[in-house]
């Protein structure tokens, strides 16, 4: 190989894991700012749904 194909290869790799490097930080800055999964027990108890309005709970509660 010729020296510019080698520096060449050697540029675009290093570009390529600054890049990959970047992006995974802003990645794991996002998801610490806003978590997947809730943290807060009320908060968490509030995204649950209403079982008493469920049609699986009324159609359960209505065969017995």
């Amino acid at each position: 190989m010729t020296r510019k194909t080698i520096n060449l290869k050697i540029v675009v790799l290093t570009v390529l894991a600054i890049t990959l490097g970047i992006m995974i930080t802003v990645g794991a800055v996002h998801l610490k700012d806003n978590p997947i999964v809730p943290t807060d027990r009320a908060q968490a108890n509030a995204e649950l749904p209403n079982l008493q309005l469920s049609r699986v709970h009324l159609l359960v509660s209505s065969m017995k």
